[in-house]
């Protein structure tokens, strides 16, 4: 993933000017800024949250990749009642669906086995992980309009987080996103790549089998506009990812 042309200096913000993005971005100056630093002990703990994964297991085949030139990401192109979503009394609004409408990746171009490249945005106990997932999923525009994804607004906009952690052999759950990474490779920045073979979303998760454990909190986009209202949910227990695969 490391090999593709993606570069941190971009028309309107560069990460390497963070602390310049509220003068321009007001949002980010707030006080709910995302990512933050989770402090286990500090974790209040509530076993009535839960989350529900409809669709996880299912082939997505409809979706395009793109290299932004700051990530890449995936974006998904079916009808909106047919994508992924999740559900359950965790969510802002426990009785609606919240749809996928893409996912990208944060990483450290530069890694190493046996310690942390710092990759992720999210810290745990002071810990940065390897990589991180964001899966961004949105209520419908209405109840009128479920063809269409409502505005960035409190309460609208959930992230499923997933760290990443590398490890020495390759994870053979993730032949299918490495194989989807190639097709953008070669491309300019910013042209999208349709896919026509199918992903699912739940080999992107960690192995799950007593429920899905996480840290939940309301934040805000980690980039600009930093719109804050954003519900994150940053999953327990990190996925890992050969070395080879991200090199």
């Amino acid at each position: 993933m490391s090999q593709l042309s993606v570069h941190v200096h971009c028309q309107g913000w560069s990460y390497d000017n963070q602390a310049d993005w509220p003068s321009k971005y007001p949002a980010c100056g707030g006080f709910r800024q995302s990512p933050i630093n989770i402090i286990s002990r500090k974790v209040v703990f509530n076993g009535s949250l839960e989350l529900l994964f409809n669709g996880y297991y299912r082939r997505m085949t409809s979706y395009s990749v793109v290299n932004t030139g700051r990530t890449v990401k995936f974006d998904f192109k079916g009808d909106l009642q047919s994508s992924p979503s999740i559900a359950g009394s965790a969510l802002p609004d426990s009785e609606q669906q919240y749809y996928l409408k893409q996912f990208h990746f944060h990483w450290n171009r530069r890694h190493s086995l046996g310690e942390s490249s710092g990759g992720s945005e999210h810290q745990l106990d002071g810990f940065q992980f390897d990589m991180e997932l964001h899966l961004v999923h949105s209520l419908p525009a209405s109840s009128s309009d479920s063809s269409s994804y409502s505005k960035d607004k409190s309460g609208t906009t959930v992230v499923l987080a997933v760290l990443f952690q590398i490890n020495q052999q390759n994870e053979v759950s993730l032949r299918a996103i490495m194989r989807s990474l190639k097709e953008v490779k070669s491309k300019p920045i910013n042209e999208t790549v349709p896919i026509q073979y199918g992903i699912r979303l739940s080999d992107l998760l960690p192995e799950i089998k007593d429920g899905v454990g996480f840290f939940t909190y309301t934040g805000s986009l980690t980039t600009p506009p930093c719109t804050e209202g954003i519900t994150w949910f940053v999953l327990t227990y990190p996925k890992f990812i050969g070395f080879k695969q991200v090199s």
